[in-house]
């Protein structure tokens, strides 16, 4: 008879109390795998008002006190950008395993040096583009695959929304890593290379060219609406736009010699969407709608295999690897640079 051992929960600790982080203890409470254990603030106060907010939350502390508590197995970091490197190693040498919030680090620098303490540790770190986790991603990606729209030749994406009427927010500071290049620009450029690769059957390949455009905020000097254009060693070519003074638009499109494929919701799909991936042929004419599954909330599926990678003592995620995580970030660092957009750690 065949034992199927199933592995404890895995014990977390949330670093942050801001919006993602209240998405994540929700997203821990409605896992099999996982177990939030405390969540964290600077302050104590902000982690008790954290912890009455919401159900979640059994026991507030500081990030020390989490870092250095032994019932603690992995701590996802939800702060500001500006410290996530400090944290990330703060918990990796404490022999945490780390989901770090999007982007990884201020810039590709610290990136590599947040990756390489986790490989000298053998500890897992994890990037949180929760996209990567998702059925719906695979799903468009199996589609590409087959020709269904030929040769794909051109990828557009945009993710912009608004925080007009927020100046203190964290996203509008500039040495907190704010912008929406940072912020939001990171998902399209992260999708165009993963599907990118789908022609030679990579898990994503980075473009040999990236010219950027953008308009800073005057009173934020942040990134308020950004633009690249890039072409990748295979031909393909993206468009991405961001932004985060402007009104919500999410969608990618992939255009190929056959057709084109519509994708509403890339970056945080749904359950049982009927029309996750619409397909036109030729001649723009809608010919398919492909359907999610009945799945689990992003966040929990994001979790749980988050949790599988750990008791498979796995260092880095198959879907987000340390390399990965790496070019996208020196992709980001240029096309701050081409709009103009330094960090004092830069």
């Amino acid at each position: 008879m065949t034992n199927h051992h199933t592995p404890p929960q895995l014990q977390w600790a949330i670093l942050g109390t801001g919006n993602i982080a209240h998405k994540f203890a929700a997203a821990l409470s409605a896992s099999t795998n996982n177990n939030l254990h405390t969540i964290a603030s600077r302050t104590l106060k902000s982690a008790q008002n954290f912890s009455t907010k919401s159900s979640e939350c059994p026991a507030p502390c500081t990030y020390q006190q989490a870092i250095d508590n032994p019932a603690i197995q992995a701590i996802y970091i939800a702060t500001p950008n500006h410290i996530h490197q400090e944290w990330t190693e703060n918990a990796i040498i404490a022999g945490k395993a780390v989901l770090c919030e999007k982007p990884l680090a201020m810039n590709a620098e610290q990136a590599k040096k947040m990756v390489s303490l986790a490989e000298q540790h053998k500890t897992l770190l994890v990037e949180a583009y929760m996209y990567r986790f998702h059925p719906q991603t695979q799903i468009l990606i199996d589609a590409l695959k087959s020709g269904i729209i030929g040769d794909i030749q051109h990828i557009q994406s945009q993710f912009t929304f608004s925080l007009s009427g927020r100046p203190d927010n964290t996203r509008l500071v500039k040495n907190l890593g704010g912008g929406g290049i940072m912020d939001v620009g990171c998902y399209p450029l992260s999708l165009a290379r993963r599907i990118a690769g789908i022609p030679t059957n990579q898990i994503y390949i980075n473009p040999k060219s990236l010219i950027g455009q953008g308009i800073l905020g005057q009173k934020s000097s942040v990134d308020e609406f950004a633009a690249a254009q890039l072409t990748f060693p295979n031909q393909i070519t993206a468009h991405l736009t961001c932004g985060i003074m402007s009104a919500y638009q999410v969608y990618a499109t992939v255009s190929g010699t056959n057709g084109y494929i519509q994708i509403p919701n890339p970056y945080k799909p749904q359950p049982k969407d009927k029309e996750a991936i619409l397909v036109y042929n030729i001649k723009g004419q809608l010919v398919q709608k492909i359907a999610t599954p009945d799945s689990a909330a992003i966040y929990t599926i994001q979790a749980e295999h988050f949790a599988k990678c750990y008791h498979e003592k796995q260092i880095e995620s198959p879907l987000m690897s340390h390399q990965d995580s790496i070019d996208n970030m020196q992709l980001l660092d240029e096309w701050r640079k081409q709009v103009n957009l330094t960090f004092d750690c830069d």
